[in-house]
């Protein structure tokens, strides 16, 4: 798991906080005012169908703001595999339940939480090779710039945010097909 600092940050005003600010863009200079950052919350129930229902809740919000085409992509391939997990891995897949999706962006970069009822997760890829499932959170560390967990069997939290932009924090060159095919044939 990576910070939770990023994930502290996504809650916004439950926190105190309105901005992602990581290290790397204070110390260039390039860090978003507060003000730059507007988040979107919704709730969704617990049901399969809602997962295309996050991907179009994002979609939406990313229209008309200045995300490179491949970062959204990157974006939705992550937003859908954090609801998929909240709906068939937590609590909140059960009769009734909820999970909730905040989505952020700022100048360069996106980041996007989801909160779950919490329950027993499997460990990632524990399923073996020919597996059907457990491969969603190794697919977002690859297509991510950041990402992590936190919480536990009674409520859960996971976050990732994608960067764009120059040094590092780009994104060109990315092959999500072969950050997929990795994913599901694993060296061992």
């Amino acid at each position: 798991m990576r910070s939770q600092g990023h994930a502290q940050a996504m809650t916004g005003a439950r926190h105190g906080v309105a901005a992602v600010v990581s290290a790397r863009s204070v110390a260039s200079g390039s860090a978003a005012s507060p003000s730059a950052t507007r988040s979107l919350r919704r709730t969704f129930r617990g049901e399969p169908g809602q997962v295309p229902q996050v991907r179009d809740f994002v979609s939406r919000y990313l229209d008309g703001r200045h995300c490179p085409a491949e970062a959204v992509q990157d974006v939705l391939v992550c937003a859908t595999e954090l609801a998929a997990n909240a709906v068939l891995h937590s609590r909140s897949g059960l009769p009734g339940g909820h999970f909730s999706v905040e989505v952020a962006c700022d100048g360069q970069s996106v980041c996007m939480t989801v909160e779950d009822s919490g329950g027993p997760w499997a460990e990632p890829g524990s399923g073996g090779i020919d597996a059907e499932c457990g491969r969603g959170l190794s697919v977002v560390a690859a297509l991510a710039t950041d990402m992590g967990i936190s919480g536990d069997a009674v409520g859960r939290m996971a976050w990732f945010c994608c960067r764009w932009g120059t040094g590092e924090e780009a994104l060109s060159g990315r092959d999500p097909v072969g950050v997929i095919a990795s994913a599901e044939h694993p060296q061992v």
